[in-house]
């Protein structure tokens, strides 16, 4: 997976994109994995871009949380492998390598600027068909950097749609 760091793309826009310019006060999103506030700007703007949900709707909330949670998992995961190989490249032993693993991988930089997509949806999220919000999910995904034949990218469109699913459907 660590192969796939060059190939993210840069985006840019104001921390508080991400945080809700709706005109009424909002709380912050919780944000799993404490991303670095450049990233969960990048993640709030696939959010509005890819999935189509301006910032200030519950559903931006939920995504720009659920991706912001498959960053971080993915940002981990390129960590440890990345440290697996370093370290067994110093030929260590079982518990020195362990060792070795989490103290390389926890002082590994994140992940680059996060791909998104230049050009907002043809239409928001809200006159999108189900097929269509499947697809943005499946590009938000891969903008954040998951390839589609790892199993993570089915966990993370999962999650994704799980997300926008509980605030499209909130309980009563």
């Amino acid at each position: 997976m660590s192969a796939l760091l060059p190939r993210l793309l840069p985006i840019g826009l104001a921390a508080a994109t991400v945080l809700g310019a709706g005109g009424g006060a909002q709380a912050d999103p919780y944000i799993p994995g404490r991303l670095p506030a450049a990233q969960v700007t990048q993640v709030g703007e696939i959010c509005r871009t890819t999935i189509g949900v301006p910032a200030g709707f519950e559903l931006y909330s939920n995504c720009v949380e659920s991706l912001s949670t498959s960053a971080a998992r993915l940002s981990r995961e390129v960590a440890f492998q990345d440290a697996r190989r370093d370290c067994l490249a110093k030929g260590l032993g079982a518990s020195a390598l362990a060792q070795c693993e989490v103290a390389t991988a926890a002082s590994a930089a994140p992940l680059p600027k996060l791909a998104a997509n230049a050009q907002p949806p043809a239409k928001s999220y809200f006159r999108a068909s189900t097929r269509e919000i499947r697809t943005r999910e499946q590009t938000a995904c891969a903008q954040v950097g998951y390839e589609p034949v790892y199993s993570g990218f089915a966990a993370c469109v999962a999650n994704l749609d799980a997300a926008l699913y509980a605030a499209d459907h909130p309980q009563r």
